[in-house]
This record gives structure tokens, C-alpha cells and sequence, in this order.
């Protein structure tokens, strides 16, 4: 008998369950890491109709600005990374000081390309880039091949080798894009986080 009541009320709740609404359903089917304002849709508390649409409408290159400080909050990372990186060489020599050991400054620029290329080729932004909404993608709005972060990686160490001036092309490009946006045929771009909606207050009457 008690079998009974608990069928029966589990399926009374199943059927007054309310319903997703289509909106919901669709922010929350999106994979997360293939778009910024996808991405932030999703984290947004209250998701208004129209908030994805003017996050991709409002898209933008992304300025010097957000762009170096978008790195410097990667380079403390990359910094933790390249700690973590030495204790294993630190702790073969007794704690000594490692000097010109080849294999160790291998180590060091292999953890910083895997860094870049794993966020770069999977989610198409870093942890730094996504603080500050932006987004690294290819000619066609989706997330590089790993052969387009390859390019990218290694034409941005030539354009910060030039004193920075792969950067600051930026600035004279017709596009807004640096030597390494071009050498991978990739961009940097700014989605702005949707607005969250604000109930209406009801008119006095």
C-alpha cells in the first residue's frame, strides 16, 4: 500500500513539473568553451531573450589595453607553471641552483607553449583572456586548430622579441589585428557580458 501512495505521488509531481522555458533549453544546451557569450549567458543568473543576440552584436576587436591585461593576469599563471615545472629539476640537484641544463630550459618553454596551446585550441581563450572578455577565433568565428595556436604562439614571441611593435601594429592595421592575429588567421575580439534582466515593477494605480 505504501509502494502504491509513493507511485502515485512521484507521478503526480512528474506531470505538475513545470517545463523549461525554450530560451533556458537552448543557453543550456550550448557547450561550454565554444563562445564567450554563450559562455557568460550561461553563468548569467537571470538570461534575458535577447542578451546572446547583443553579446554576438556588440563584438569588437579587442583593444591593447584588454589585451595586455588579459596577460598579465596569464603571466602570473604561466609564473605558478614554471614554479611547479622546477621542483622536479631543483629537487634532482639537492636544492642546488640548476645552470645551463638544456633539458631544464626545454621544460620551461614546453610548459609555457602547452599553457597557450591548450586553452587556445579547446576553449579558444585563457583563463586571463575570458576575465576580460575576450575571445581568440578564426576567420570564421570558431576556436583555432591546434596548428593555428602553434603560429600564433610562436609569432607573438617574435612580436613581443620586437620590442612589442607586433603589438602596437594594432594600431596602424586596418583591422586592429598584430603581426600574430595575421601570421595564424586568427583574432582577438571583445564579447560584452549580457545584461541581466530586471523585473518590472508593477504601475500604481
Amino acid at each position: 500500500m505504501i509502494r502504491a501512495w509513493l507511485r502515485k505521488d512521484r507521478h503526480h509531481t512528474s506531470k505538475t513539473r513545470e517545463p523549461r522555458s525554450a530560451p533556458v533549453r537552448a543557453v543550456l544546451a550550448i557547450p561550454l568553451g565554444r563562445h564567450y557569450c554563450q559562455h557568460a549567458a550561461v553563468q548569467t543568473a537571470a538570461i534575458p531573450r535577447t542578451g546572446r543576440a547583443d553579446c554576438m552584436n556588440n563584438k569588437r576587436p579587442a583593444g591593447l589595453r584588454r589585451r595586455f591585461a588579459a596577460m598579465l593576469y596569464d603571466s602570473l599563471l604561466v609564473i605558478a607553471l614554471l614554479f611547479l615545472a622546477t621542483l622536479p629539476f631543483t629537487a634532482l640537484r639537492g636544492g642546488e641552483a640548476i645552470e645551463g641544463s638544456a633539458a631544464y630550459e626545454l621544460s620551461l618553454i614546453l610548459t609555457v607553449y602547452l599553457f597557450f596551446l591548450g586553452f587556445w585550441s579547446t576553449r579558444g581563450r585563457t583563463l586571463g583572456m575570458q576575465s576580460w572578455g575576450l575571445q581568440l577565433e578564426d576567420a570564421n568565428g570558431r576556436v583555432p586548430s591546434p596548428q593555428q595556436a602553434s603560429i600564433r604562439f610562436v609569432v607573438s614571441l617574435v612580436s613581443l622579441a620586437a620590442f612589442g611593435l607586433g603589438f602596437f601594429w594594432q594600431l596602424v592595421d586596418k583591422d586592429k589585428m598584430t603581426w600574430h592575429d595575421r601570421a595564424s588567421k586568427t583574432r582577438v575580439m571583445h564579447y560584452p557580458r549580457p545584461k541581466k534582466s530586471t523585473p518590472r515593477k508593477p504601475a500604481k494605480r
